[in-house]
């Protein structure tokens, strides 16, 4: 507990001491010095240190000491205040981007009946329905496609900044928002994509999204493939990357490789952020959306459908080790051998 506080000191450690002398825990004195003497035979000293160091950290933070029997029904009131106070600050929506939330949280609250008993209740997301249908009484909610009012609202909020078009774009706009077929990704990524670009551009990528055959299997990602089709190569090498290897890693991990391929990572990775392909998050992690990870895995098994190993990119640790070991790409082992390593295998 302590040591993934020590990792990011953002994470919350509220101690109860209870019927112990915080003096005690932090210096290990009383009962504590005799279980250590205890430890010390049992365990290296390098482990008991690390013992002793988690509990002077946790001795010296600020929490509640319950000496008395009674009375302890108020600090559990005051411990669950103050949990539920920290949660609701960490975890506030942000609306900016949440174009019709409201309908969906009320059709959730919905299914949840609160109020009427006090069962416990768990919320599920999964993209694979079936993995939760062997729960008892499982109800199940899918948000269904955007209405086109709040479609036209969530692509101008991306695509002129405001919550509708200017009146000389209002019937362009139209045509983008029904060829997105209210799907919210696409509108979202298309709109991006077209954020202050000149007319011309626009009505280019307005033909290309309608030449999108309807009989296309996955037309969310051949929408979606517009935006990727006007990367550069540095910025497509590292949404690429991003989309194999590194969501949910520490942006600074993959940042000096992206140097010194001369990829320009700052300005590569800002472009991406401002087309809607990636993110990164309050820990400075890569996020990806799972239909745009999906698509570029998609664009890189294109490179050769039938020889997997002649792709760029390995990101199945078990497929990379296979070949590695059958030896069908021992000119790219110092290249798995770095990605094995990141993904520690």
């Amino acid at each position: 507990m302590v040591e993934c506080w020590k990792q990011d000191e953002r994470h919350l450690i509220l101690p109860i001491f209870y019927f112990v002398d915080p003096r005690d825990v932090r210096n290990q004195q009383g009962p504590y010095q005799q279980a250590f003497e205890q430890h010390s035979h049992k365990h290296s000293s390098e482990v008991v240190n690390e013992w002793k160091e988690a509990l002077q950290i946790a001795g010296e933070m600020k929490g509640w000491h319950v000496i008395e029997s009674h009375g302890q029904g108020a600090i559990i009131g005051e411990v669950l205040s103050n949990v539920e106070s920290h949660l609701r600050s960490m975890y506030t929506l942000v609306t900016d981007e949440l174009v019709g939330i409201d309908t969906h949280v009320g059709e959730v609250m919905k299914l949840l009946n609160l109020g009427l008993s006090n069962d416990s209740r768990f919320i599920f997301t999964t993209r694979n329905k079936r993995a939760l249908e062997f729960l008892p009484e499982c109800k199940f909610y899918e948000p269904g496609e955007l209405s086109y009012h709040l479609s036209l609202q969530l692509f101008s909020k991306h695509a002129f900044g405001m919550d509708s078009p200017p009146e000389e774009d209002a019937r362009i706009s139209d045509d983008f928002v029904k060829v997105a077929t209210g799907l919210p990704l696409a509108l979202k990524v298309i709109g991006s994509l077209l954020f202050r670009r000149e007319r011309k551009f626009w009505k280019e990528k307005l033909i290309e999204l309608q030449n999108i055959p309807s009989t296309t299997e996955n037309k969310l990602h051949e929408r979606l493939k517009i935006s990727c089709n006007e990367l550069t190569h540095n910025e497509m090498q590292i949404f690429l990357d991003i989309a194999s290897h590194f969501t949910g890693s520490p942006k600074d991990l993959p940042y000096y490789m992206w140097s010194g391929c001369d990829f320009y990572p700052e300005s590569s990775i800002t472009t991406l952020i401002n087309r809607s392909l990636i993110k990164v998050d309050k820990r400075n992690q890569f996020w990806m959306h799972d239909h745009i990870k999906d698509l570029g895995r998609a664009i890189i098994k294109m490179e050769d459908v039938e020889h997997p190993y002649n792709c760029s990119r390995i990101w199945s640790t078990d497929d990379a080790l296979n070949m590695l070991r059958n030896g069908e790409v021992e000119f790219l082992l110092s290249f798995f051998g770095l990605y094995l390593y990141m993904l520690k295998v």
